[in-house]
């Protein structure tokens, strides 16, 4: 006889609470080094000698990685779970960024940028997922709304603090002060998280992807 899987965490459970609050701030740190170079274009523009058209470019290769990647590790996670994948991702997004703040050059910049964009992609490709399989299917629906909120606080609040930054340090300080933030974010991630309880693999079909 096939073993139940264990009932998803719910209100009162010590993991839920770890797990609302670890989901929403990793889609915050998401999305805030997604869009981290957006009020930083002029200041691009200057520091490279490029036009302001080719600034852009730090934001759109950054989202077009992005959807190649998760196109990706949606199927991965099918295999590999998606506990391991959502800390490691994050975690490399996390340093990548870092690593921006001390790029020398425009390409090397967009390079980073392209990078990070693929890595960021491994947290919402399956974390919808993840909450699906580990919350109590009664709360599975708030607690996604929950990570969705984040990933929206992300996007504005990365412009944010990195225009903030900028204004006052330059553009290396707001890239890598992102960066650290989303590092202590992944860092939590990967403490606070409970072990995977419902997770069932499956075998990579790659013909079928």
């Amino acid at each position: 006889m096939p073993v139940a899987p264990p009932p998803g965490w719910a209100p009162g459970d010590p993991a839920y609470r770890r797990i609302t609050v670890a989901l929403f701030l990793a889609g915050l740190a998401t999305f805030a080094l997604v869009y981290c170079t957006q009020p930083l274009l002029p200041l691009l523009a200057d520091a490279f000698d490029i036009t302001p058209a080719a600034a852009t470019l730090s934001v759109s290769i950054t989202t077009l990685s992005m959807g190649v990647a998760l196109l990706v590790f949606g199927p991965l996670s099918d295999s590999v779970g998606r506990l391991g994948l959502m800390r490691i991702t994050l975690l490399v997004a996390a340093l990548i960024a870092v690593a921006s703040a001390f790029s020398p050059s425009w390409w090397i910049l967009l390079a980073l940028r392209g990078a990070l964009g693929f890595a960021v992609a491994g947290l919402p490709a399956v974390a919808t997922a993840y909450l699906r399989e580990e919350i109590d299917p009664a709360w599975a629906t708030p607690v996604t709304g929950l990570y969705i909120g984040g990933t929206a606080i992300g996007g504005m609040s990365g412009r944010l603090i990195t225009g903030w930054l900028a204004q006052g340090f330059g553009w290396q300080i707001a890239l890598g002060g992102i960066g650290v933030m989303s590092l202590v974010i992944a860092v939590g991630l990967g403490v606070l998280l409970p072990p995977a309880r419902r997770f069932t693999p499956t075998p990579l079909r790659h013909g079928g992807h």
